[in-house]
Order: C-alpha cells, then structure tokens, then sequence
C-alpha cells in the first residue's frame, strides 16, 4: 500500500498538479475559443468546410431550377415558382420568363433542355438532372483533390504504343486544356501534336504539367476564401469591412457570407467542446485520483 506523504510532499504535490490541471484546462480552453484557427490564420479544414457548405448549398438551388425548368416544359406553368428562380432560368437567354404565354414558355423551356441533352450527351430529362448536379458537385473539395490525383493515373510506361496514348489522352479530354496548347486546332489534331515524335516522358511530363496546373488552380481558390475569411473575422473586431471584401460582396452579399461564417464558426466551436468535454474531465479526473491516492485520502 502507498503511504501517505508527508506536508512538504503534500505541498509539493498540490503545486504540482495545480500546475497540470491549469495546463490541460487552460490549453483546452484556448482550443474551445479559437479550433477554427492557427497561427492567426483559419485552418484549411475551416476553409474545406467553407467552399463544400457552397457546393451543397448549389446542389439544392440546381434541383430547384431543375423542378421549374421541368414543369415549364410538361405545363407551361409558372405557379408555385418564385420570381428569383424564374429569373435564373431565364437569365443564360435573357428572357423574361413571366412575358410570355404558357405555350411560349413551353416551348422555349422544350428547346433549353434539348440543348441540355446534346451539351451532357443524354437523351432524358432525368439523366440530365443527374448530370447536372454530377457537375456541380466536382465542386466539393474531396472531389478536387480526387480530379488531381487521377493525374497520376494516366501516366505510361515506356514503351506504349502512341495511338495507345492517344485513345487515353481522348477518353480523358475534359482533364487537359488542348485550346490553351494547342490553339486554332481540333481535338483530334491537338492530341496528335501532344504525342506525336514525343517520347513517353514528354508525353507524361504533359499529363503532370496539367496536374500542376490544377493543383495551382486549387490552392489559388482555398488562399482566395482563407483571405476573405480571416479579412472577415478581422473586420467584425475593427468594426468594418476591407477593402478586398467591399471589392468581391456587395452590402447584401456580404452579409450573406458573415452570417455563414458566424454559423461555421459557432459550429466549430461545438464541436470542438463535444470532441474534448470528455478528454478535460477525464485528465482533471486523474489529477484529482492521483492527489487523493497520494495524499491517503484513497488507498491503494
């Protein structure tokens, strides 16, 4: 059995776990009031979460559009659809969907989605939907990283046949950027010059030029969030907006993005007070056991 400690143990014991429980509880409490951050800066897991509410909060406005693009074809009606919506789906042909007749809008609607079908090569109003949102969702950021890693996977071996690395190149033409490589050419000729009299490794070095492009391309748009976000939590301190905000967001617009901030912001928080209520109880827990067991007041 443990014996009891002595007043100068106690007393050193005391200190010492004074001093631990304060650092576990003040080090926990910093990560309650700030999880969000790091080195003065949001984190990129905020930003991630930042971009991806964007994405779903598109998905859900395109299967709005869609519903009123499909009743405006089969009906012709514009019940039950609001003026703001009504004004996005016209808007790609700047035409004022409430001016004209039921007839008009149904036939203007028919043609929209046949232009759909040939753009996203379906033959189906369902197969486009699916299509679309498909589409927007590349947006979400685990699919990004996922579009530039599928890079790598592209890359050939020595010795592969040039009409193979053709048929690849064309299965994967929505990866590459021909038109900026090869510019006043058709497909089929700007795949030619990107593999033809080329050795293998130039052709990779294409394939892995394009992947850093896109990785370029990605970084840019999570430093241009992460900007307008730490300028945004700056601003509520100062008590007005920067300049690189009033530059992007209107008045409204602005507003708008505060508010999901705040919300992502408040969210964070507890989340992180769920994550660690736990781990702060349960180490101040063994402070405390460790005190009682070592002072006598627990036996061994």
């Amino acid at each position: 059995m443990i014996q009891p400690v002595n007043n100068n143990q106690r007393t050193a014991l005391y200190t010492g776990a004074g001093l631990g429980a304060g650092a576990i509880a003040g080090g926990i409490t910093g990560y309650f009031t700030k999880p969000y951050m790091k080195d003065n800066s949001v984190t990129d897991e905020f930003v991630y979460k930042c971009m991806d509410n964007e994405i779903d909060e598109m998905v859900e406005e395109h299967k709005k559009l869609l519903a009123g693009l499909k009743q405006l074809r089969e009906t012709g009606s514009i019940d039950g659809i609001s003026d703001d919506m009504l004004k996005q789906i016209g808007e790609e042909d700047d035409v004022d969907l409430k001016a004209l007749s039921g007839q008009e809008r149904k036939a203007w609607a028919d043609k929209f989605v046949k232009d759909g079908f040939e753009e996203f090569g379906v033959d189906n109003f369902e197969d486009l939907s699916k299509k679309v949102l498909e589409d927007t969702k590349k947006g979400l950021v685990v699919n990004q990283k996922k579009a530039i890693n599928a890079y790598d996977d592209l890359i050939f071996a020595e010795g592969t046949a040039p009409e193979k690395m053709k048929e690849t190149l064309k299965a994967h033409v929505d990866m590459f950027d021909f038109d900026d490589h090869f510019p006043n050419t058709s497909l089929d000729e700007a795949i030619d010059a990107a593999v033809d009299g080329k050795p293998v490794s130039e052709v990779n070095k294409f394939i892995l030029d394009e992947k850093q492009q896109a990785q370029e391309c990605f970084n840019s748009g999570i430093n241009h969030h992460k900007n307008l976000i730490n300028e945004y939590l700056a601003s509520k301190k100062e008590g007005k907006p920067g300049k690189n905000l009033e530059r992007v967001f209107s008045e409204d617009e602005l507003k708008v993005f505060g508010k999901k901030i705040d919300k992502l912001v408040k969210n964070a928080k507890l989340k992180a007070a769920g994550k660690w209520a736990a781990i702060s109880g349960g180490a101040l827990a063994v402070v405390g056991a460790g005190v009682a067991l070592l002072t006598g007041k627990k036996k061994a």
